[in-house]
Order: structure tokens, then sequence, then C-alpha cells
């Protein structure tokens, strides 16, 4: 089966690796130069431009749709790839937001944009997993966690960033979140390198 990936269950993975030393993967890279969303090629997701369809407003907090992990997966291995790095998924299925709604949320109601970026203390990293932590507190179950990916410095060195992901259900697709900034974007796959996602 060339090309198909297959899944690994938890109970699986700890029993194959329980004996295995851990791999400690530490950061040898730098920031990129500028912001990975204003590259060459990257899909912006205009918030403003792309209304939020009627129903989806009206919809009331119960009345949200259960999403299965494999919708989420193949979403995933779509818009992001299906080989090269490592996905954590914590749970069977979702609750069904849409892309719409996590933009109101963090644009309106958060203010982890607003926090002090202080290199090695609070950079990157801690600004996804303070806004993953926000938005899963207020939006309960929704598929949205972080990622780490790469790509190259116009020098030819790596750079490294982490940011948030999401799944939003009315689109089926994949979106991602600068929590520096509140920009959302889709993922560059022609000059891009996932490394690890976390939901």
């Amino acid at each position: 089966m060339a090309g198909k990936q297959r899944e690994m269950r938890l109970s699986e993975y700890l029993d194959k690796y329980a004996e295995k030393e851990a791999k400690v993967i530490m950061a040898d890279i730098v920031p990129p130069d500028t912001a990975p969303y204003l590259e060459s090629g990257t899909e912006l997701f205009d918030i403003e431009k792309t209304p939020e369809p009627s129903e989806e407003v009206d919809r009331a907090f119960g009345g949200r749709p259960n999403v299965p992990a494999a919708n989420v997966i193949r979403a995933i291995q779509r818009d992001i790839g299906s080989s090269g790095y490592d996905l954590h998924i914590s749970d069977r299925s979702y609750t069904g937001y849409s892309v719409w709604e996590v933009a109101r949320f963090v644009i309106v109601h958060d203010n982890t944009d607003h926090m002090r970026y202080i290199s090695e203390v609070f950079d990157c990293d801690d600004f996804a997993e303070v806004l993953c932590g926000a938005v899963n507190r207020v939006l309960r179950g929704i598929p949205f966690g972080i990622i780490w990916y790469y790509g190259k410095n116009s020098d030819g060195s790596w750079w490294g960033h982490a940011t948030n992901i999401g799944y939003c259900h009315r689109q089926d697709r994949i979106y991602m979140v600068e929590p520096q900034n509140d920009r959302f974007y889709r993922f560059n796959k022609g000059a891009w390198r996932p490394g690890m996602i976390i939901l």
C-alpha cells in the first residue's frame, strides 16, 4: 500500500515504544526573517471579505454537529500533507465550529496578540499555547491546536515557527492562525514543511 498512511492507536503506540528512549529534539534554528504568512504563494483567509453563511450565524450552541476525527485527519493530510510529521489526535470526535466563529472569538474577545514577544522566554510556541488554551476554554470540543513547521530563508538556512491550526467543519478545510497578530491563512505546502501537529 504505497502512499497509504496507517493509523496507529495510542495503546498500540504505547506498547510498541514503551521501552524505547524518547527522542529529544532541540531547536537549533532561528525564527523566520519575516512572518511566514507574508511569503509569496500563501493564501490569506480574509474574514471580512468572505462572509459567514447565514445558517452558521443562526446556529445555537447546542445544535453543533459532531465531527469525526477521521474528517479532521483527512483534511490535515490533504491541506498540510500526508508525510514527514507527527500528528497527535487526542479525541475520536470534535464539536463543529466554523473559521468565522473562531475568528470572531480571536479578534474580538482574545488578547493574546497584545502580549509582548520575548525571545526564548515568550516567543512563537508560547503565543500558540496561550491562544490554544483560550480557544479551547471557550469553544469546547473544537479541533484547534498547535503546529510546528519549517521553511528556508533566502540564504538557505532553516527557520522554524509555531502557530495555531484548526479545522472548519463548514469548509472541510484546515486553517492556521498567527496568534501574534490574529491573521488567518492556509498552509503553504509548496514552501513549508510540517514537523508536529497536536489537536
